[in-house]
């Protein structure tokens, strides 16, 4: 199953993300992907999941090489470590990317979820996407189950949604 996260930035997609993978994660199921947070400093740390490790992604300050998008120069390592981390997860219970993004609306970042996801290799994914790239992506989801994210239903959302992830048998 696909779940999709969308939702206006500052709805708190990430936030219910986060709590469907600790449910998860205490229920004793693995979960892989991707994590991306922002700093103090404004700039991007991608974090695996599967493993804990982290990497630069992405500084607002200058950067002499790699892609520049949305005022943020993203480092060519970050975007490796990161598609290395989607890859390594793909056999993981919950495979999670959050978020995509422009950078994956063109081509780069963590766009080889894409090819897992038709793959039919992973069971189960939840993905962030702000709201605005929503239709960027639609063409990519075949069958997804998208999930709007408002500061009034964000406290409801984790439980259904690890349900329907992981039914109670």
């Amino acid at each position: 199953m696909i779940i999709v996260l969308t939702g206006p930035s500052g709805a708190g997609k990430s936030t219910v993300c986060g709590g469907v993978i600790k449910e998860v994660l205490d229920s004793g199921k693995t979960v892989g992907g991707v994590s991306t947070v922002k700093g103090t400093d404004g700039d991007l740390t991608v974090i695996d999941l599967l493993t804990g490790n982290t990497a630069c992604l992405a500084t607002k300050k200058e950067r002499e090489s790699g892609s520049k998008v949305c005022g943020y120069g993203f480092s060519g390592d970050g975007i490796q470590f990161g598609r290395q981390a989607i890859e390594n997860a793909a056999t993981a219970d919950l495979l999670v990317v959050d978020e995509i993004g422009p950078l994956e609306g063109n081509g780069g970042g963590f766009d080889n979820v894409f090819g897992l996801l038709a793959s039919g290799v992973v069971k189960n994914v939840v993905l962030v996407i702000r709201e605005e790239m929503l239709p960027v992506f639609r063409d990519r989801l075949i069958q997804y189950e998208p999930v709007r994210v408002t500061p009034e239903n964000r406290d409801s959302l984790t439980a259904s949604i690890t349900h329907q992830l992981f039914p109670i048998k």
